[in-house]
């Protein structure tokens, strides 16, 4: 059996070596203070160790041993608090060593240390660190070290005071072993003490140890300051993170954050893939991390955080982590989590405290995605996460990009923001549609879409969101990694730019088709005569509807334009109001914008992965007009002045021309497929496009020429004929969602209408619908008329408040109707005298109707009115009525004033549940709510019978309570707490 390795030994491998005596008689004339010195003694130095944050450090923990918890207890001390180490050893005697930093003392013959400790076994030793400034140790460079040993612990379970003193006895056989160490050293320097060990060949099991009063006098200020390194420390590079204001570095260049989440994927292919960031699950797999960087990818992972026996957190007063080392220096920044809201704030506060001080080595920035209160949070976080996942719901991309501008306004000046991107549907709707022929899809056009919109309202890195691995095999995953692909070299090619931009400038687009200004008011026909009063009627009409259109195509069709020493970066973009569903063509030729603020010698070039070439500019009224020859969804221009860094991004365009090129031809060919086979079902079905073939075939010889393009060596040329490929499919695409969703009230009227890939289902589904049976009309939500406020008690209906102090919100029943007596209201108002509003970021009023029971694979028809009183503001979700089944995402909005309005939802029912109607209001407004009805329709079996039009099937309307309806009090229904409901 091998003799125990004591932690202190001159032979332990994280000591220096001091050698064997071999010379004896040293002189100590010039060393010793003389007693005169006494007078320099400064005041004696104690820890008590009340503080919030642990002061000892664990040097040495080698692979047997595990610390599970170092932290501050302030109960378990002597006489209050103390510093608490537990660990746990899977081999006998392995050893531990704790250093706590002390002030420079001179050696003295008088000098003492004494620690009290506390643990569950003997074997604890106090030392002491002693520098010899005259003496350089050339293994390492640095003085010379000494370790000077003291007290042993041998009480376990009790208190024992510990003590190391540098008497003269100790000192001069301390001196010979470093003598023999060093042959030939005169003078070993004036011998300085700095540092307190404890050290231990701990047992096999799981222990404690506890340390309280740590002492240190008389204390005799050296004459010289000397900074050795720290025992058994590496040399540690400088921390590759800065930021300049809101400007992130890495490594001293400007630094894009391209992200993803770590599924399995191997390092090799997500670098293939573009990214430059990885979120992995575990922070202590040093094995990935090293591969990721082996690849130049940095990691970001969630670091480990102090919790009680209970798995509740603990707060950094109580807990601190142990400092982090060097395998984890691979990670760039610590990712705190998502949807982060003000109620987790207090807790990550505590966390965040414990992470900085364990973190003080490296200081890396700590990132979080919040779901609110981004004040507060961008004081905490140097990179603030703003998402929301808006694809396939009613919200569109100009929605997306107004609503990241204003939460980001919401934050502190000079805040680094990113966003996540959706790159797959929502949880709601994959499990909406469990035996989907197709499951739902997002176009790699989504994709684009939603990374343009983040970028122009100032995001400064972009992460995209995946739940399963992006290298899965089949054409959906490839062609979904392609879309990403391609937007991250393009990404990767304007990082100088978007890395050290200011404040994004929007300024909308021009097409060169636009229709002329309305008729002034002073050219109408004004009479009395009923042609004159018909004319002038119209006219107005189409005065109106053409000055919405036009604003309307001023909020799709725009451009951010963003100022960089490099020169100006304009992206221009096409947010067209439905393509969160299905995208439209959205590309034109000559479209053009008026750019403020540049220099009239700069020159305009159009820029992408595969070539640069220049545009024409024109000096207009406003700026320069720039003319794009061809706008396809997004694009790339550039003006500067610096003619060798046009030669610079020419060339980083040519080495990357081939990949992009590539990549562009091998989306266009997996989509190409995809498409074809949704259409050739879908004119099977019966409602095909006419001109679909015609369609397909063009896009064939587009993609034919792309690929001989790229054969060739002419990336440009391919990825050009690649991307009007993707125009064309766009354009069947769009016009087979155009016919789907024409019968219906709103596109989330389906969940088959969200995309292109479930269209075959949805017209399966309508003609489920029109060969089933229906239950006598039955309105299984007896309560949606609100005839009778009882009624609404008696079945449960739920109502939740949670505006701030300086709104009013109220539910109530309103003796006014569609067609009937009352109607739901809810209400939301400023308090008297207030004239400014908090955010809004959750409803400030919500109504749940009771559960009502539904079967598997019954069809529901939901449907209900809505009259929007007074415009609801501060919320781009205005007012919200969704269903249990497909969620949130499902939702029908209501924003604007106006006069009734009627809704229906067709939802298929997967499986037996209670199904819940709810009702949001999320800003100031007032909303009316009326003839809610949920009809159930039970599928006709064995009749065989597809003859029947898939149409929806008129319903009878609800029918009426059994009794008379008395007249309802008019009283707000009864609030609950909004504490005691569940967030979403």
């Amino acid at each position: 059996m091998m003799p125990p390795r004591d932690p202190l030994s001159p032979s332990h491998p994280w000591l220096p070596r001091c050698g064997k005596l071999v010379v004896s008689g040293l002189v100590f004339c010039g060393i010793w203070l003389t007693a005169g010195c006494r007078s320099e003694a400064a005041e004696p130095y104690r820890e008590t160790f009340e503080g919030r944050f642990p002061s000892w450090q664990t040097v040495t923990v080698p692979s047997d041993i595990e610390v599970t918890k170092h932290d501050r207890d302030p109960e378990a001390g002597r006489n209050g608090g103390c510093e608490r180490v537990r660990y746990a050893s899977s081999r006998e005697s392995s050893p531990l060593r704790l250093e706590h930093a002390l002030p420079a003392a001179k050696v003295l013959d008088e000098l003492t240390a004494t620690a009290w400790v506390q643990s569950d076994h003997p074997g604890w030793v106090l030392a002491l660190r002693i520098i010899a400034p005259g003496v350089m140790d050339p293994q390492t460079g640095r003085p010379a070290e000494l370790i000077l040993t003291g007290d042993v612990y041998r009480d376990p379970g009790k208190w024992q005071p510990l003590r190391c003193r540098t008497s003269d006895k100790e000192i001069r056989q301390r001196l010979v072993l470093l003598r023999a160490r060093f042959p030939g050293v005169a003078d070993v320097g004036e011998l300085i003490v700095d540092r307190a060990i404890l050290a231990c060949p701990v047992p096999l099991g799981r222990a404690e140890l506890r340390i309280d009063d740590l002492e240190f006098a008389p204390i005799v200020s050296p004459r010289e300051t000397v900074a050795p390194a720290p025992v058994a420390r590496p040399v540690v590079a400088e921390p590759p993170v800065s930021f300049q204001l809101d400007r992130l570095q890495v490594d001293g260049r400007p630094f894009f954050p391209r992200m993803v989440r770590y599924h399995g994927e191997s390092p090799e292919w997500l670098r293939r893939a573009g990214f430059n960031v990885v979120w992995i699950p575990d922070w202590t797999d040093a094995d990935l991390i090293r591969r990721l960087r082996q690849q130049d990818l940095w990691a970001t992972a969630e670091p480990p955080r102090p919790r009680d026996e209970s798995g509740d957190p603990l707060k950094a007063q109580k807990a601190g982590l142990v400092p982090f080392g060097n395998d984890a220096d691979g990670i760039l920044f610590w990712m705190l989590g998502t949807r982060l809201t003000g109620e987790d704030r207090p807790r990550l506060t505590d966390w965040i405290e414990q992470i900085e001080f364990a973190d003080r080595r490296r200081t890396r920035p700590i990132a979080a995605d919040v779901a609110e209160d981004e004040w507060s949070y961008s004081r905490d976080l140097k990179l603030l996460g703003i998402s929301r996942h808006i694809v396939q719901t009613t919200l569109s991309f100009s929605d997306y990009r107004d609503w990241m501008i204003e939460r980001r306004s919401r934050a502190r000046p000079g805040a680094f923001v990113w966003t996540w991107i959706q790159t797959e549907p929502v949880s709601s709707v994959r499990t909406a549609l469990p035996q989907a022929d197709e499951p739902p899809f997002l176009e790699p056009e989504q994709l684009r879409l939603q990374v343009y919109a983040a970028l122009a309202a100032g995001c400064r890195g972009i992460g995209y969101w995946t739940t399963e691995r992006l290298d899965s095999q089949g054409p959906r995953a490839e062609e979904r990694f392609l879309a990403i692909q391609q937007l991250n070299q393009e990404l990767s090619l304007l990082e100088p730019w978007l890395a050290t931009s200011g404040s994004v400038q929007l300024v909308p687009g021009q097409l060169p088709d636009a229709a002329p200004p309305p008729p002034a008011s002073r050219n109408l026909p004004f009479g009395t005569s009923l042609p004159n009063v018909f004319e002038r009627g119209a006219q107005l009409r189409a005065r109106e509807a053409e000055l919405r259109r036009q604003h309307q195509r001023e909020r799709e069709l725009q451009a951010a334009i963003l100022r960089t020493e490099l020169g100006t970066l304009i992206l221009p973009m096409w947010l067209e109001g439905q393509s969160q569903f299905v995208p439209a063509q959205t590309a034109a030729a000559g479209v053009t914008w008026i750019v403020p603020g540049t220099e009239q010698s700069a020159a305009v070039c159009e820029i992408s992965p595969t070539h640069l070439h220049s545009l024409e500019a024109e000096r207009v009224a406003g700026g320069v007009q720039i003319r794009l020859p061809r706008l396809d969804l997004t694009g790339m221009v550039w003006m500067t002045s610096d003619l060798a860094q046009v030669e610079k991004v020419r060339q980083r365009i040519a080495s990357g021309q081939a990949d992009a090129g590539a990549t562009a031809v091998a989306l266009a060919r997996l989509k190409l497929d995809r498409v074809g086979l949704i259409d050739q079902e879908l004119q099977h079905l019966g409602p095909g496009v006419p001109d679909g073939p015609q369609l397909l075939g063009r896009a064939k010889l587009r993609l034919d020429r792309a690929q001989g393009s790229q054969s060739t060596g002419d990336g440009h040329a391919a990825r050009s004929d690649a991307t009007e490929t993707l125009q064309l499919l766009r354009i069947l695409q769009r016009a087979h969602w155009d016919d789907a969703v024409r019968p219906l009230s709103t596109p989330v009227g389906s969940p088959d209408t969200l995309c292109f890939q479930t269209l075959p289902q949805h017209w399966r589904l309508m003609a489920d619908l029109g060969r089933s049976r229906q239950r006598d009309a039955i309105n299984l939500l007896r309560s949606g008329e609100f005839e009778d406020f009882d009624t609404l008690i008696a079945e449960r209906w739920q109502n939740v408040h949670s505006a701030p102090p300086q709104l009013r919100t109220s539910a109530e029943v309103f003796p006014t109707g569609r067609s009937s007596r009352h109607s739901l209201r809810l209400v939301c108002e400023p308090a008297a005298g207030v004239t400014a509003l908090p955010p809004l970021s959750e409803p400030m009023i919500t109504v749940m109707t009771p559960g009502v029971p539904v079967r598997t694979n019954q069809i529901l028809h939901i449907s209900g009115w809505v009259k929007v009183v007074r415009a609801v503001s501060g919320s781009l979700d205005g007012f919200l009525v969704y269903d249990s089944l497909l969620g949130r995402s499902g939702g029908v909005r209501f924003r604007s004033e106006g006069d009734w309005q009627r809704f229906e939802l067709v939802r298929r029912v997967p499986a037996s549940t209670d199904l819940h109607l709810t009702l949001s209001l999320y800003g100031p407004g007032d909303v009316l709510i009326d003839d809610l009805q949920v009809v159930p329709h039970d599928l006709r079996s064995g009749s065989g019978d597809d003859s029947s039009e898939p149409v929806l099937e008129q319903t009878s309307g609800a029918r009426l309570m059994d009794r008379l309806p008395k007249i309802p009090r008019f009283v707000p229904l009864p609030r609950r707490d909004a504490d005691s409901q569940d967030r979403e």
